[in-house]
C-alpha cells in the first residue's frame, strides 16, 4: 500500500517537474542571459527526481510480491508475462498439462420415495362377514399369518357345515359298502346292488372333495380343514383375516361391527414391508436419451438424512400425458428405516460422455469481455489464449478449440494473471 502511494506521488511529481523543465527550456531560447538560471533549475529538477527515486527504492520491501509483477508494465508491447517460481508459489498458481479425456456429466432429477409395490399387500376378506374383533391399527408391526380382524361369517359357517356333512356321508357310505361287501360274499346281495353302493361311495367322495376345495378357496390349509370337526357351533362362523407378509399397517378402514366383504371398494387393511423402498425419479424429455437402466444414481434426501447410492432398475416405456415426463426407478435397501415413503429427493445421475477433446477444470477458465481465455505457459512466459467451450460438468469443461494436448496451462490461481491482463501487461496476446 505504501509503495502504491509513493508511486502515485512519484508520477505526479515527474509530471510537474517536466512542466517546469519545458517552461525553463522555452525561456532559454528567448534569452541567452538566462542560461545560468536555466541550468540551475535543470539541476533542481534532476536533484528532485533523484531524491524521489531514492525514496521509492528505500521504501520497497519483499512483502509485496505483486509489485514485482507490476514492474513488467514497462514491457506492455511484449506478448507474455514472466513469473518466478517464488511468485508462482506466492500467488497459488498451479500448472498442469492439457490432455484428452471423457467428461463425467451430472444429470439432476427430482424424485420421491414411494412404497415398494412388490412388498405391499391390500388385504380383503374372501367371505363377507361382520367384524367381531379388530386386533391391529395403523402403525402396528405385524408378522406373516397374524390375525388382523375376526369376522363372523354366515357364508363360512355354511361352507364348513357342508364339509362336515359331506365328511359324515362319506364315512357312512364307507361303512355301508364294507357291510354290503360281506353280504355279497355270502351271496346275500346281488352284483347290481353292490355296484349301486359303490357308486354312492364315489359320489360321497366327490361331495367331500368339493366342500374341501371351497374351504381351500377361503384360504384354509389342508391341516386347518382337517380340524373343522373340532370347532364348536360359534367357531364355525369365525373367519380370521390374516396378514400375508411381515410389515407395518399403513391403512385400516374397518371398525368393529362393520360388515365387510370381498367386493368392498377399499381394502380393510394395507400392509407394507418397508425394508426396501422405491425412489421414483421424474425424467424430462430432454434427458430421456441419456438415461439408461443400470446407471449409478446418487440420491440426496435432505433433512439431515443420510444419502444413498443405487442403480436405475426401470424406466417407464411411455410418457405421462399430463406431465410429459417419464419415470425412472431406483430400489433402495431400507432395513435401517431411514427413508420413509413420501420424502422428496434430488438425484444425481453420472453420465460419462466420450470426448475427443481436451478437458480442463472450470476454475482454469476466465471470462474477459466476450471471450473465454485460459492462461498457457510458453517457455518462461504466460499468455492468455482464447478458447471455445463445449459441454461441461460440475467441475470440468470440454475445449473445442484453442488448446491441444500436452500444453502447460494454469489450472488454478490465475486471478493474478487475469489482473495483469486487464492492466495491459500482456498486450494483445489473448487474441492468438
Amino acid at each position: 500500500m505504501n509503495n502504491m502511494i509513493i508511486n502515485h506521488i512519484f508520477n505526479k511529481t515527474l509530471a510537474f517537474l517536466s512542466l517546469i523543465t519545458i517552461i525553463f527550456s522555452s525561456q532559454a531560447l528567448n534569452a541567452q542571459t538566462s542560461g545560468d538560471a536555466h541550468a540551475g533549475h535543470a539541476h533542481e529538477v534532476e536533484q528532485a527526481t533523484s531524491n524521489i527515486q531514492q525514496t521509492i527504492v528505500d521504501n520497497h520491501t519483499d512483502e509485496e510480491d505483486l509489485q514485482a509483477v507490476d514492474n513488467h508494465d514497462e514491457h506492455e508491447d511484449e506478448m507474455g508475462l514472466t513469473l518466478s517460481e517464488k511468485q508462482l508459489d506466492a500467488f497459488g498458481i498451479t500448472l498442469k498439462q492439457t490432455r484428452l479425456g471423457n467428461l463425467a456429466q451430472i444429470i439432476r432429477l427430482p424424485g420421491e420415495v414411494v412404497f415398494n409395490q412388490d412388498n405391499l399387500a391390500e388385504i380383503h376378506p374372501v367371505v363377507p362377514g361382520i367384524a367381531q374383533a379388530v386386533n391391529v391399527t395403523v402403525g402396528d408391526k405385524v408378522k406373516t399369518g397374524q390375525t388382523l380382524v375376526v369376522l363372523q361369517s354366515r357364508e363360512l359357517a355354511e361352507a364348513r357345515s357342508q364339509y362336515l356333512a359331506a365328511l359324515a356321508r362319506l364315512d357312512l357310505q364307507k361303512e355301508t359298502l364294507k357291510r354290503d361287501k360281506e353280504l355279497h360274499k355270502q351271496n346275500l346281495m346281488a352284483d347290481r346292488t353292490l355296484m349301486v353302493k359303490k357308486q354312492a361311495l364315489r359320489e360321497a367322495e366327490i361331495e367331500l372333495q368339493l366342500a374341501d376345495q371351497q374351504l381351500h378357496a377361503y384360504g384354509y390349509t389342508h391341516k386347518q380343514i382337517l380340524k373343522t370337526d373340532k370347532l364348536n357351533d360359534n367357531e364355525l362362523t369365525h373367519y380370521d383375516l390374516r396378514s400375508p407378509i411381515d410389515g407395518i399397517v399403513i391403512q385400516r378402514t374397518i371398525t368393529r361391527g362393520e360388515i365387510f366383504g370381498p367386493d368392498a371398494d377399499e381394502a380393510p387393511f394395507v400392509i407394507a414391508n418397508t425394508e426396501s423402498v422405491w425412489v421414483d425419479l421424474v425424467v424430462y424429455q430432454k434427458d430421456l436419451p441419456r438415461i439408461k437402466t443400470g446407471m449409478t444414481v446418487d440420491i440426496e434426501f435432505g433433512h439431515n438424512l443420510p444419502s444413498a447410492t443405487g442403480v436405475i432398475s426401470f424406466i417407464s416405456p411411455a410418457i405421462d400425458e399430463d406431465t410429459r415426463t417419464a419415470k425412472a426407478r431406483v430400489i433402495l435397501d431400507n432395513k435401517s428405516n431411514h427413508w420413509r415413503p413420501g420424502l422428496f429427493v434430488t438425484a444425481y445421475i453420472h453420465d460419462e460422455v466420450t470426448s475427443g477433446n481436451v478437458i480442463v477444470p472450470l476454475a482454469s477458465i476466465h471470462e474477459i469481455g466476450d471471450e473465454y481465455v485460459i492462461f498457457v505457459k510458453h517457455g518462461d512466459e504466460f499468455e492468455p489464449i482464447h478458447v471455445e467451450l463445449g459441454k461441461q460438468s460440475q467441475t470440468h469443461v470440454q475445449i473445442l478449440a484453442g488448446l491441444k494436448p500436452g500444453q502447460t496451462y494454469v489450472s488454478s490461481g490465475a486471478f493474478t494473471l487475469k489482473a495483469q491482463m486487464q492492466k495491459g501487461a500482456f498486450g494483445d496476446g489473448h487474441n492468438h
